[in-house]
């Protein structure tokens, strides 16, 4: 016979076990809206919509540079669309 200690412990690694691992959470590769900083605004808007994701990943030699929010794009409206991704 089980103490409630133990159904308790059994119950909890049942339901442990139907959780997704971090792997199969994450994004990666052509997924993510990585762009390079000299990437014009109108694709780092297009990129961050198809790929759903209201930030857009800049990159400038391979690195994270910046990273930029649907909010960067609306509060920098007036001057955007002349404006490259590492300007933002």
């Amino acid at each position: 016979m089980s103490t409630p200690l133990e159904t308790s412990f059994r119950r909890s690694l049942r339901c442990g076990a139907k959780f997704l691992g971090l792997a199969e959470l994450m994004h990666s590769g052509d997924a993510l809206p990585l762009l390079d900083h000299s990437a014009p605004i109108s694709d780092v808007l297009l990129s961050m919509t198809s790929k759903g994701f209201g930030v857009a990943i800049v990159t400038k030699d391979g690195r994270l540079a910046d990273v930029i929010t649907d909010g960067d794009l609306r509060r920098n409206m007036d001057n955007l669309m002349g404006c490259r991704a590492g300007m933002v």
